[in-house]
């Protein structure tokens, strides 16, 4: 009896056939990011939180979706970080250069726009932190994966943004690349 198993590769967990190994060239950055990922999102075929994190070093993922007594969120809010996050008396990241930034931590939510806002209202200790909004002036490139709120992009696009726009001496398009590659590479199957 044959297995239906595909082989995953060890690195990137996706099909062997469609493994962004190649695309993933690491980097440091002078920006700290904690996303907090939901749960569900852990095993999605085209979660751009993992990318991320193979991507950059100091990027850190906490899974789940009550986040209230999570030793590595509250030692990142002593660094008073920005949450990406819409809402109220946001600021917006076109305001914000390196010199005016009021922190160099940044906290995203990942998940579909209904579990991300359900972890922001599981999670209070979200409220109280001040927002960013990135209003994006083109559509998001995630092709693969539609987002139901206007001017949603996803969690890749989110730190590529913040990156290019805080953190000069990096170059974040190899971020982008790994991005358009898993988009372009996933789009050749369908």
């Amino acid at each position: 009896m044959q297995s239906n198993k595909r082989t995953l590769c060890p690195k990137c967990e996706r099909p062997d056939r469609v493994c962004l190994c190649e695309f993933v060239k690491p980097f440091e950055t002078k920006i700290h990011f904690l996303i907090l990922r939901h749960k569900t999102e852990v095993k999605h075929a085209f979660n751009t939180a993992k990318l991320c994190a193979l991507s950059i070093s100091n990027l850190l993922i906490e899974d789940g979706e009550d986040f209230s007594h999570n030793e590595t969120l509250l030692a990142f809010l002593k660094h008073k970080p920005l949450l990406v996050y819409p809402g109220k008396d946001t600021m917006d990241l076109s305001a914000l250069t390196p010199l005016k930034s009021p922190t160099k931590h940044f906290i995203l939510i990942d998940g579909t726009w209904s579990k991300a806002n359900k972890i922001y209202l599981t999670n209070k200790i979200l409220h109280a932190l001040p927002k960013l909004l990135i209003d994006t002036k083109s559509e998001s490139d995630y092709l693969i994966r539609k987002s139901n709120k206007e001017g949603g992009i996803s969690t890749l696009e989110c730190v590529s943004e913040i990156g290019k726009a805080l953190d000069c001496e990096v170059d974040y398009s190899t971020l982008d690349e790994l991005f358009l590659g898993m988009v372009s590479l996933q789009k050749s199957f369908h």
